[in-house]
């Protein structure tokens, strides 16, 4: 619809009266209105207005059907509108609801909760060091001197000492708080001073071992490991490798005694009359020789039988020996006790038997004219050494006899 007045002019925000008045005069052309002038605007401006009226009401008639639906869907609306302000009203009401009825009791019960919880944790602190408390007695009962005299009721003590003080230290670290306690902090000294007893009072036992006439029993043996594993095991190492090591220098000794022989008897061999005497007394010393070498053997498969039965360090390790089988700087390499045993002790029956087939050829030769009664002597002493270990390993013998090829030199490769 083409619109035939132009009304603009009065939608202006800077629209003037007077200014659109004097206007409308200059299109009539009238400078100096007059009355007459006047009605004629007047007259025109009605016209106007009833041409715009005329318009509207058409435009209304042409699209009646379209405001019919606006109309519709505008009341559709405001249902929908007063639905959502009556939901809103309910949310709003549930709220307040929920504010006076949760949220304002809740910042009067925070301070409860605080306390609780604090309460809570003192709780837990005081359990933990009665716990501590029941340990540390426990330690004191079992250190106490026990009327038996034997090891295995000193070290079965001894580990149940271990294993207490290996729970006060997991203790102390789950919960730091028990030990800053001043009750606890008093007592740290103490403790320190029984841990330092248990772990010298187990590496003076093991180092025992080595020159006792008779070891103890295996279960002693075990207990004294596993309490030093528990408390010190760089200690348990140190002890360990010394007590080897002793082992098997005191082996080399005696097989080197074995050849030991007077000059006068060493001449005694260069004369067919006089050599059968002197050959019995090395045979003599070879048999005695390799009899104590048999004794610090079965030391070490004591030993050895003694940290494969504990099983302190599960689930890191399956025993003890398995442990330090597993050390890169400990003296067994992958070996077990008994192997290493052997091995040290070969290489130095190697080096003793070069020697001797350089500088002293006659008493080797001895040996040689019975090979077989040394392999015997060999692997019977071995053999007595292993009767322990339910498993022998075979591989003691070989490593042994292999040593000693320059004595046996008909028996086949043994290696």
């Amino acid at each position: 619809m083409n619109y035939h007045f132009d009304f603009s002019d009065y939608e202006n925000a800077s629209f003037d009266p007077q200014r659109q008045i004097e206007k409308l005069y200059a299109s009539l052309g009238a400078n100096n209105p007059t009355e007459e002038d006047r009605q004629v605007l007047v007259k025109k401006l009605q016209y106007s207005t009833n041409e715009i009226t005329s318009q509207i009401s058409q435009l209304i008639l042409e699209n009646k059907n379209e405001l019919v639906d606006n109309f519709a869907t505008i009341q559709e609306d405001e249902a929908q509108l007063s639905a959502f302000r009556q939901r809103l009203d309910n949310v709003q009401a549930a709220f307040g609801r929920i504010k006076a009825q949760v949220i304002d009791p809740c910042k009067e019960i925070t301070p409860v909760h605080s306390a609780l919880v604090n309460m809570n944790s003192t709780m837990t602190m005081l359990y933990w060091t009665n716990r501590l408390f029941g340990l540390l007695n426990t330690t004191e009962t079992l250190l106490t001197p026990i009327d038996t005299p034997t090891w295995s009721s000193h070290f079965s003590n001894y580990l149940q000492a271990a294993l207490s003080f290996k729970e006060v230290d997991t203790l102390q670290q789950k919960y730091p708080l028990v030990q800053r306690q001043n009750s606890v902090k008093a007592l740290q000294g103490k403790v320190v001073r029984n841990r330092q007893k248990l772990v010298q009072k187990s590496v003076s036992f093991l180092m025992s071992q080595v020159d006792a006439n008779s070891m103890a029993d295996t279960d002693s043996l075990t207990q004294a490991t596993s309490t030093l594993y528990l408390l010190d095991v760089h200690s348990l190492e140190r002890v360990l490798k010394q007590a080897l090591e002793s082992l098997v220098q005191r082996a080399v000794t005696e097989f080197q005694k074995v050849f030991q022989l007077a000059p006068t008897t060493r001449r005694l061999l260069q004369s067919e009359a006089t050599s059968a005497k002197v050959t019995d007394t090395l045979w003599s010393n070879f048999e005695d020789g390799w009899m104590n070498i048999s004794e610090f053997a079965t030391r070490c498969k004591r030993l050895e039988f003694a940290v494969e039965k504990s099983q302190v360090c599960q689930p890191d390790h399956e025993n003890i020996l398995s442990y330090l089988c597993s050390l890169h700087d400990f003296i067994l390499h992958g070996a077990n006790i008994s192997i290493y045993f052997f091995k040290e002790l070969a290489i130095a029956i190697d080096a003793k038997v070069q020697e001797l087939n350089r500088r002293d050829p006659l008493v080797l030769k001895v040996f040689r004219q019975n090979s077989d009664r040394v392999v015997q002597i060999v692997e019977l002493a071995i053999a007595r050494s292993s009767s322990i270990i339910q498993s022998k390993d075979i591989r003691e013998t070989s490593i042994i006899l292999n040593s000693l090829r320059l004595l046996i030199p008909t028996t086949k490769d043994h290696q």
